[in-house]
């Protein structure tokens, strides 16, 4: 039996219109790190994946989505090749990408270049301390994101939010939204 996750449809968020919008006519979307499928299921492909490391998302996923059509895997997000043997258009890097060292983080991007048309990336602007959530090692935070990487690494669409999380200044972080896609 899957955990019992508690879980918000979100395409009404902006992360979530976003994500609807930039996969609109797209035929396939890998979720890498798809968590609860929040992002995923927004996406109109015809064609959905996710894959996640954290076995009770997958499970719940699994079992919450059953007749959605979406299939998912349990498994290292850097490894996607091994767990898919079909190319995706799309794939989402919906905050995902701060819970890699910076390296891994680096090399997972790169390898994105090479195998998909479009890239939809979302993480925190600068490095933001987040532990383990509901008891998952891989929530932790391990590096921080600036948009001149992402400038540097060719995506051609590299929008900051310094006030996504609100104007609280003692929750004040902002965020940023990147696309990448094959010329």
């Amino acid at each position: 039996m899957a955990a019992n996750f508690e879980v918000a449809c979100i395409p009404e968020s902006r992360v979530g219109s976003w994500v609807l919008w930039e996969t609109q006519g797209r035929p396939s979307v890998l979720d890498l790190g798809c968590g609860r499928a929040q992002y995923l299921i927004a996406c109109p492909c015809p064609h959905r994946c996710g894959i996640d490391s954290f076995a009770p998302y997958i499970e719940d996923c699994q079992e919450r989505l059953k007749d959605w059509n979406i299939s998912f895997r349990v498994g290292d997000i850097r490894k996607y090749r091994e767990l898919y043997d079909h190319q995706h258009d799309v794939v989402l890097l919906i905050d995902v990408i701060e819970h890699l060292s910076k390296e891994d983080g680096l090399a997972l991007l790169r390898q994105c270049q090479e195998d998909f048309n479009k890239i939809l990336l979302f993480t925190p602007l600068g490095f933001h301390d987040q532990e383990d959530v509901d008891h998952n090692h891989a929530q932790r935070h391990l590096s921080g994101w600036e948009p001149k990487e992402f400038v540097e690494l060719g995506f051609q669409q590299v929008k900051p939010d310094e006030n996504f999380h609100g104007d609280n200044p003692e929750h004040k972080r902002g965020a940023i939204y990147a696309v990448w896609e094959r010329e």
